[in-house]
């Protein structure tokens, strides 16, 4: 007879990802340069098939529009193309060219010159982009994308259109001297950077080819219109222009034209769209399109943190910019919380996301590391009259995670922590990061190596303070890229351009290595004083408990110890890392017995039910053996009236059993030993767990659930019914971020408010932005704080709802611990 039990589907252990779906890590590259020069020029010959080829092809980031010959093009695009190879090939950390003196001293007017050089990239990006989009409007309308085409089009016309007076200030958007020369560099590095992190995520000669090969397009583009920005602005604008009208004349007769105030981007789409274009080189605009769009959203995101926005932050010298990766307890699963230098504060729990961050992350490591090797080797000559309000406070601590196999779904222990299978549960994987003198040294492999210094414990700290922009670039670039929304996009890229690329370009993702991060940069100007109730994402209490982050101190005497040595402060950040996450790990393996529907859930109290009924069956017998041994040996009594009691008491004592923890138990269920519980307190009395525990765990696996919830408190759920599973404890502020959720304090017109930002499960990237706005039935807000209400322990109750919100300035991340209604 074959057994059947229910798998436990909770939640799996997150397992490293080096199976044979995944390529080997890349540590060194062999790119050939005049391969990828070959694609270069394939809008001239596309092949799609053997022996079929497409010739003379619309080509994209095209730069004939802007006095350049054809034969000029190519040789800047292979210019270009030997430089990326050169870089990628080194497999060295770059730093931006030139000399200190073009970019000047670190301070608020370091600052503002690369906010120019910023808003020149911008600009130039959104010609390239647009020159890109008409090409697919008229050839390939449905691979275009309207939302970004119309944002770079107002730009460009908002800027240097016909109605605009920016462009009459022509040379205040350029530097006073060397803005070609710094210009040119900044492009080098970003796409050096952006080059070292592509060819590291992906194995393919498809892969690296295309990227290589849209970078060196975008470069060469970027360099040639930012010579005048004014000039190609207006090339482009025409082109705009000039597309509409053969759009037009093209579909006059075919359907009636739109009013002029219909003409958007969308109604030029949806017109290009009833041509009916089906152009047979769909594959070119295909590939095409996808390269320079996604990579193109790459290098704007890299270029947006470089510049400064008035509108958003008081000076361009006052930021941080910080990400960590960290721990979130649950069985090993990581999330993403960042800081933009702007203000944005964002978070991520998308599994994909957190993958591409590993290379993110090592580029960036890469990167200061050598950058603080440099600064070690020169000479240091004082500044006159600088002070810490000119430097930039840069910090790292990258923490590796020790390599899990195999994870077992149900490990047996013959010694204490030890598995029989030579295995180790995820709850124990810290404890083997301790010294010898720490409690509990386990052996996580069967050859019987320890983790220990040296062995399993690979941390990588230091911090150091830069003075000169060059320095400060060289480092902000890639900072600016370890952010959730860089390494969303780069998801992005890789899920569309796997899901659309045919099967005989053979792509692969790399293995990952599994680490926790914390990574900030601060500028001098930067103060901390932020009030009671908000605190920065660095200094936050997730950073330092979950991400084994250090706190940053001043900059005369920062907090970090060198790199070289592991401080007694890594690990007792360890241990109570380890102890966190035995905690969670106790609530998990205690729901894995439970079976949970859409409407309650079922815990097993086979004990309990079974000895109440074991007791009133012993009650019962016991009054029955009395009867039957007494029999008429008292005169005037009848001993079946003590059984008749002891039936009596034995169902009064079943009923108060069986109603004392829940208020609806069946009979079937309890005489199968379940309970079924339909509210949070209903299972912590059954169970014994915490509540605040269980509200976490449902919060952040809320997305593997089929579980609807309803109650007072339910309103941080986006699974919920009328007839659900009741939430009837109010969350604290800690069980929120426990579960995933984060509160972004900030400013809206009729007073301070708060916006939920989420990292739980699978959760893609999602940020709060120093301008926004939340449309009703959006997100979770706080839309009044000063309408508190006092609730239990002296913590404050705030009220949650749906409704509409608009904002104006971001505060800082909410750390007081309150109670959510």
């Amino acid at each position: 007879m074959v057994s059947f039990k229910r798998r436990q589907t909770l939640l799996d252990f997150e397992k490293s990802i080096d199976n044979q779906s995944y390529a080997p890590r890349r540590k060194t590259w062999k790119l050939k340069a005049d391969s990828i020069i070959e694609i270069l020029n394939s809008h001239e010959s596309f092949e799609v098939m053997e022996g079929y080829n497409f010739n003379n092809l619309p080509s994209f980031t095209d730069l004939t529009l802007y006095n350049l010959t054809k034969e000029a093009q190519f040789e800047l695009w292979s210019l270009e193309t030997r430089r990326l190879v050169d870089v990628v090939n080194a497999a060295r950390p770059l730093e931006l060219e030139g000399q200190r003196d073009w970019f000047g001293i670190a301070n608020r007017e370091g600052y503002h010159r690369l906010g120019k050089l910023a808003n020149q990239l911008h600009d130039a990006m959104s010609i390239c982009y647009q020159d890109n989009e008409l090409i697919l409007l008229e050839h390939a309308p449905f691979s275009s994308n309207p939302t970004r085409f119309k944002t770079a089009k107002q730009d460009l016309l908002k800027k240097y259109g016909p109605d605009a007076t920016e462009h009459l200030a022509k040379f205040s958007l350029r530097l006073d001297s060397e803005n070609d020369k710094c210009y040119q560099t900044i492009i080098n590095y970003i796409t050096g950077t952006l080059a070292q992190i592509l060819v590291r995520v992906v194995e393919g000669d498809f892969w690296d080819n295309n990227c290589i090969a849209t970078l060196a397009k975008l470069a060469t583009k970027l360099k040639i219109v930012g010579l005048d920005i004014q000039d190609s602005a207006a090339i482009s604008i025409a082109a705009e222009k000039q597309f509409r009208s053969r759009l037009r004349r093209a579909g006059k007769d075919d359907f009636p034209l739109p009013p002029e105030k219909e003409n958007t981007t969308t109604g030029i789409q949806l017109e290009a769209m009833k041509r009916d274009v089906k152009h047979q080189a769909n594959n070119y605009f295909g590939v095409m399109s996808k390269f320079h769009q996604l990579i193109g959203v790459l290098l704007l995101s890299t270029i947006r943190e470089l510049g400064f926005d008035p509108h958003e932050t008081t000076y361009p010298d006052v930021f941080e910019s910080s990400a960590i990766m960290y721990d979130t307890g649950f069985r090993g699963q990581r999330s993403m919380l960042f800081q933009e230098r702007a203000g944005a504060i964002g978070a991520s729990g998308n599994r994909v996301e957190a993958h591409c961050a590993d290379f993110v992350f090592e580029v960036c490591l890469e990167a200061f590391e050598n950058l603080k090797e440099n600064l070690r080797a020169r000479p240091r000559a004082p500044l006159k009259g600088t002070g810490d309000d000119i430097s930039t406070l840069v910090s790292w601590k990258w923490t590796k995670l020790p390599h899990i196999d195999k994870m077992p779904n149900k490990p047996k222990k013959n010694v204490e922590g030890v598995n029989t299978n030579n295995t180790m549960r995820i709850r124990d994987t810290m404890s083997g990061f301790l010294p010898s003198d720490a409690p509990r040294i386990m052996k996580i492999s069967g050859d019987g190596e320890p983790w220990g210094p040296g062995k399993g414990l690979d941390v990588r700290k230091d911090h150091m303070s830069l003075v000169w922009m060059q320095d400060a670039i060289t480092a902000l670039v890639p900072q600016s890229m370890v952010g959730g929304a860089f390494c969303g996009a780069l998801a992005e890229m890789i899920h569309t351009l796997f899901a659309s690329a045919d099967p005989i370009h053979a792509m692969k993702m790399c293995r990952e290595v599994r680490f926790l991060a914390a990574f900030t940069m601060r500028s001098g100007a930067h103060q901390m004083t932020l009030g009671q109730d908000v605190t920065l994402v660095s200094a936050s209490a997730i950073a330092k408990e979950r991400a084994l982050a250090i706190t940053l101190g001043t900059l005369d005497q920062p907090t970090l110890t060198n790199s070289s040595q592991i401080s007694p402060l890594d690990i007792e950040l360890l241990r109570q890392l380890q102890k966190a996450k035995e905690y969670i790990t106790k609530g998990l393996d205690t729901m894995e017995q439970w079976t949970i529907d859409e409407k309650a859930i079922i815990v097993p109290s086979r004990a309990y039910c079974y000895g109440s009924l074991l007791m009133c069956a012993a009650l019962i017998i016991g009054g029955l053996a009395i009867g039957f041994s007494v029999e008429q040996r008292i005169s005037g009594v009848d001993p079946f009236n003590i059984s008749i009691f002891c039936w009596t008491f034995a169902a009064f004592i079943i009923i108060v059993l069986k109603s004392i923890r829940v208020e609806n138990w069946p009979w079937r269920d309890f005489f199968h030993g379940r309970v079924v519980c339909r509210s949070v307190s209903e299972v912590c009395s059954v169970s014994g767990m915490e509540p605040q525990l269980l509200l976490s765990i449902l919060l952040r696996l809320e997305p593997a659930m089929i579980l609807y919830k309803r109650g007072p408190f339910d309103t941080i759920f986006t699974r919920r019914a009328d007839d659900g599973f009741s939430i009837d404890v109010a969350m604290t502020t800690k069980t929120m971020i426990q579960g995933g959720c984060f509160f972004i304090k900030v400013q809206s017109a009729t007073g301070p408010a708060l916006m939920c930002i989420r990292a739980s499960l699978h959760q893609i990237h999602s940020q709060v932005t120093p301008q926004g706005v939340s449309e009703k039935g959006e997100e979770v807000k706080c839309r009044r704080m000063e309408e508190e209400a006092l609730w239990t322990d002296e913590k404050n109750l705030y009220t949650l709802s749906t409704n509409y919100l608009a904002w104006h300035r971001v505060l800082g991340l909410f750390c007081k611990d309150v109670y959510f209604n």
